[in-house]
């Protein structure tokens, strides 16, 4: 039975960092897809950002899927055949952070044009507040995690559910939402997973010997949420596009009209080559 709370008192709205946070946003509910399709349109999504577009994207995942961070090491970490003959999707993703297994979850992403010039910290924080005030709409005593909590994690460190990372929310002793980010020709792209049931700890069963086993330390939406996953996840994705109203937040119909075909056939096999998977 999920624990009942309080609902806690919104913030005042985020401050909008001057001339940078995009005013008009739209809005993509992407079907559930394969973890290729989905970081490959993440991907395209960050090109056309550099663009000019901004988008906020909420989407699911066909299969369970393990997804390894831009810089993670795999050779001699994790057993991906194991994975892969277990029925798992396995990927890697265009930004950084470490391992997550993807399953009952809600899946952001935020696509949008950010100057060469201005701190990614400052885009990291700006799209955290907003996840902030989307889940204390929930009821949920989200908070972030401050700066200096907890140390600096390396790409080989734990998995992403293990610790937080400064300013990635968290409540009561776990992680709510594990974020990752990428920057490219003016481009920003931030996405992460929030979690509706922790499958974290099936993670265990495919690390190799020589790596440590950390734990995961989750707040699953289910903890304040009562609901099947389907009506779980339309409320986190509405709470979410609420969160982005400041802008306007049209939907984008149909998907074609968010990327260039071309550009995500390229991003599709740049992440499907062995190169790629097996940087490191």
């Amino acid at each position: 039975m999920p624990t009942v709370s309080r609902r806690a008192p919104l913030p005042p709205p985020p401050p909008q960092p001057a001339d940078r946070w995009p005013a008009h946003w739209r809005a993509l509910e992407s079907p559930a897809a394969s973890g290729l399709e989905n970081m490959a349109l993440d991907l395209a999504l960050l090109h056309a950002a550099a663009g000019g577009q901004s988008v906020l994207r909420t989407y699911g995942w066909a299969r369970p899927t393990v997804s390894f961070g831009r810089n993670e090491r795999v050779r001699g970490v994790w057993d991906v055949a194991a994975m892969t003959a277990d029925g798992l999707d396995v990927v890697r993703r265009p930004t950084g952070g470490r391992a997550l297994l993807h399953a009952r979850e809600v899946t952001y992403s935020v696509a949008m044009p950010w100057p060469a010039d201005a701190s990614w910290r400052e885009a990291y924080d700006a799209v955290n507040q907003r996840l902030l005030h989307a889940l204390l709409a929930l009821g949920i005593p989200a908070r972030l995690q401050p700066d200096g909590a907890a140390p600096a994690l390396s790409p080989d460190g734990p998995i992403c559910f293990a610790a937080p990372s400064a300013g990635e929310l968290v409540a009561d002793a776990g992680k709510v939402a594990g974020s990752a980010v990428w920057r490219a020709e003016g481009g920003y792209l931030q996405h992460g997973s929030i979690l509706l049931h922790d499958d974290q700890p099936k993670l265990a069963a495919y690390r190799t010997t020589d790596a440590p086993h950390v734990p995961a330390s989750t707040a699953p939406v289910a903890r304040w949420l009562t609901g099947d996953d389907a009506t779980l996840s339309r409320r986190v994705i509405a709470a979410l596009r609420a969160a982005w109203s400041a802008g306007t937040c049209d939907t984008v119909l149909p998907m074609s009209s968010a990327v260039d075909e071309h550009t995500l056939t390229e991003c599709r096999q740049t992440l499907l080559s062995p190169h790629w998977l097996w940087r490191r």
